[in-house]
């Protein structure tokens, strides 16, 4: 886990959804269960889908209202 952790940093939970459905795809056009080697072969070939800055922006946004 701790792998895929770092490799998909800055992904958001849809990005991941869209990563694990191609690699049960690629996994089906094998005919084999999903292996960690799909999923890493989809991330090498996604990137996140929202920036690093929009993601600072969002979390600056979470620590101002977290104060109020």
């Amino acid at each position: 886990y701790e792998t895929l952790g770092d490799l998909t940093d800055n992904f958001v939970s849809s990005d991941l959804n869209f990563i694990l459905n191609e690699a049960s795809r690629d996994a089906l056009k094998e005919r084999s269960k999903i292996q960690q080697r799909h999923i890493e072969n989809v991330i090498s070939r996604t990137s996140p889908s929202i920036s690093k800055q929009r993601i600072k922006k969002y979390e600056e946004f979470k620590n101002k209202r977290s104060f109020e």
